[in-house]
């Protein structure tokens, strides 16, 4: 579920971002495709030799991309909410960086364009 997670934080970006590159969507899918395919591919080889049967199991009832809306009947575990913002502080962070480079470019097109077109 994070992989359409992460995609849905790209899109974002991208529709941000789209008036300054209006065809960065066309790259990005691709691009998203190919990163995520590799990051899929190792992540899935590192837990069937950390897990073996029992990762096989979960893969047989729970998909690889796309969330199933129903329960998985497999070991119950509590989720753990700060674990989970650890294990992602380097994508918040992230995002946190783009958002402020973003206002601060979008700050100085404003005061530039405030200067070259005075007040009526």
């Amino acid at each position: 579920m994070w992989y359409v997670g992460n995609f849905f934080i790209g899109l974002g970006f991208i529709f941000l971002f789209n008036v300054w590159v209006p065809y960065i969507f066309l790259i990005y899918i691709p691009l998203f495709l190919i990163e995520y395919g590799i990051i899929m591919n190792v992540e899935e080889n590192f837990l069937f030799s950390k897990f073996g049967d029992g990762y096989r199991r979960y893969r047989q009832n729970v998909p690889s991309i796309l969330p199933l809306f129903k329960r998985y009947d497999g070991e119950k575990v509590t989720p753990n909410f700060i674990k989970a913002l650890k294990s992602e502080r380097h994508t918040l962070i992230t995002i946190l960086i783009v958002y402020l480079l973003t206002f601060i470019v979008w700050s100085l097109n404003t005061n530039i364009s405030n200067r070259l077109m005075p007040p009526m």
